[in-house]
C-alpha cells in the first residue's frame, strides 16, 4: 500500500488522527473530540468521501520541536514553582490562623473550668455540713 501524502495545497504537513494521538501521546478518541470541539479549525477530512480520514495541518496541531518548547517549559516550570509557594504560604497562614483559634479556644476551656471551680465553692458553702 502507497504511502499517503498528508498535505494539502498551503496546508503543509497534516497528521492523521492516530499520528496526532500517538505524538499528543492521548487517545484517538481524544484527538476525534477535539476535532468536534473545533480545536483545529482548519481540520479536513481526505479526499471528497463523507467517512475519509479526518487530517489535521500541522501547523494546527500544536506539534513543536524541543527547541521551540523550551521557553513553554521554562515558564511552565516557574509557575509550578510560583503555584507552589504560595500554596505553602497560603497553607502556612491557615495554620497560623488555626494555632490562634486553639489558643482561644484552650483560654475559654480553661475560663469555664475557673467559673465551675467558684460555682462549685459557692455551692460548697451554701450547703450545710
Amino acid at each position: 500500500m502507497a504511502k499517503r501524502n498528508n498535505r494539502r495545497p498551503g496546508q503543509g504537513r497534516c497528521y492523521t488522527i492516530q499520528e496526532l494521538s500517538e505524538r499528543r501521546g492521548v487517545h484517538p478518541d481524544t484527538v476525534r473530540h477535539w476535532i468536534r470541539q473545533r480545536r483545529f479549525p482548519g481540520a479536513f477530512r481526505d479526499g471528497n468521501r463523507p467517512n475519509g480520514a479526518w487530517l489535521i495541518p500541522e501547523h494546527e496541531a500544536g506539534i513543536f520541536t524541543a527547541e521551540e518548547q523550551a521557553p513553554r517549559v521554562a515558564q511552565l516550570a516557574a509557575l509550578q514553582d510560583f503555584a507552589t509557594t504560595v500554596a505553602v504560604d497560603i497553607r502556612s497562614t491557615q495554620v497560623t490562623a488555626l494555632e490562634r483559634q486553639v489558643a482561644l479556644l484552650e483560654r475559654h476551656v480553661e475560663l469555664q473550668g475557673q467559673i465551675i471551680e467558684d460555682l462549685r465553692s459557692r455551692l460548697d458553702w451554701r450547703q450545710p455540713a
